[in-house]
């Protein structure tokens, strides 16, 4: 068990977010898509959502391992992320030699996919190397989902979960 301790100082410092950060929303779903463990809290809502995913999902689950390390690019905690196309756009502006050290570092735990070895070309310019080879890639996970799963106050589909 993980125990945080506040001082009264440290209280005074929180602030609660305006609303969800789409990546890290992303991020944590994929991860947790992939385990096994958590069946009492998550397991209707996998059973759920695993058949309405797209074929795009498996672009990010080599990225997203449901443990160990998962490049921190991937969630960006600075830039433009008010919506899901910023947050993308924010996540294709990272630079060179991040995306290369990032990559590398997860390379040394597991096997990636071919297409991440072309990636780290990209560049803070939207015309750059990651952008351009990332279109396509954009493309399938933002505009051919199919399906938005989101978490309702009353119960639509199993455990609360609706399309």
């Amino acid at each position: 068990m993980l125990r945080i301790h506040f001082t009264p100082e440290d209280l005074t410092r929180i602030t609660v977010a305006r609303g969800p950060d789409f990546l890290w929303e992303i991020t944590n779903s994929v991860q947790t898509l992939q385990r096994t463990d958590g069946e009492r809290v998550f397991g209707a809502w996998r059973r759920w959502v695993r058949p309405r995913l797209p074929e795009s999902r498996l672009l990010l689950s080599p990225l997203l391992p449901a443990y160990g390390y998962s490049p921190d690019f991937l969630t960006p905690a600075s830039g433009d992320r008010s919506t899901l196309q910023a947050a993308v756009d924010t996540l294709l502006g990272t630079e060179r030699p991040r995306l290369r050290a990032e990559l590398a570092r997860l390379a040394r735990s597991r096997r990636l996919p071919g297409w991440t070895r072309a990636s780290p070309r990209g560049t803070r310019r939207r015309s750059g190397g990651w952008a351009r080879r990332s279109t396509p890639i954009r493309r399938r996970l933002l505009f051919r989902t199919g399906t938005r799963c989101v978490r309702t106050s009353t119960p639509t589909g199993p455990a609360g979960w609706r399309a």
